[in-house]
């Protein structure tokens, strides 16, 4: 299970964590991703995707990316891709 310190997303200048979706979080054939505080360990956020899609299995955290605030989540499914080259997941 993929797990990632790096950007902001709280907006309190504080690096903050992602866990990325392993077998372990499989629910209903859906894979979660969460993000928690770096200062406190409480739960910001919650992403979900489809486990058939590998879901989760790559996270990371950047950086505001245009002097916003905030970092940006990133996830990554690898299985994803369809031909033509768009996501479903």
């Amino acid at each position: 299970m993929p797990c990632r310190p790096g950007g902001n997303v709280s907006g309190d200048g504080i690096p903050d964590i992602v866990v990325g979706g392993g077998s372990s979080t499989v629910v209903n054939d859906y894979m979660f991703v969460n993000v928690y505080s770096g200062a406190n360990g409480q739960p910001l956020q919650t992403y979900s995707g489809p486990s058939r899609r590998s879901f989760g299995v790559a996270v990371d955290l950047l950086a505001s990316v245009q002097r916003e605030r905030t970092g940006r989540v990133i996830v990554g499914a690898y299985q994803a891709m369809r031909s033509g080259g768009r996501s479903d997941a």
